[in-house]
């Protein structure tokens, strides 16, 4: 059997605080977003960029400082972070579809 990699309880904390924040702004946006296409190093194709359009965009609408995009896991000041971002975004967004699914 394959081995399965065990993400950083931070970054597990960083995407429920973001899933939550965008759970009160934007209601339906696990909708909107495509686990398949995700990418948090692509300002299009990250969490941000597939609701808003674009990673600056979604952080200015929102009014979120750079500290806190990290905080909600929806950057990070470390690229080998992006991997693990990336894993547990698809996860929590595909069991969250899974939850709303007749």
């Amino acid at each position: 059997m394959g081995e399965r990699k065990r993400i950083d309880s931070s970054v597990v904390g960083c995407v429920q605080r973001g899933m939550d924040f965008l759970d009160k702004e934007c209601p339906g946006w696990e909708e909107i977003v495509n686990p398949g296409a995700l990418d948090i190093a692509c300002s299009q194709n990250c969490v941000m960029g597939q609701i808003f359009g674009d990673y600056s965009a979604g952080i200015e609408t929102l009014a979120i400082s750079i500290e806190n995009a990290s905080r909600l896991g929806f950057e990070n000041a470390e690229e080998s972070n992006y991997k693990n971002l990336n894993t547990c975004w698809k996860k929590q967004i595909q069991n969250r579809l899974a939850t709303l699914a007749p």
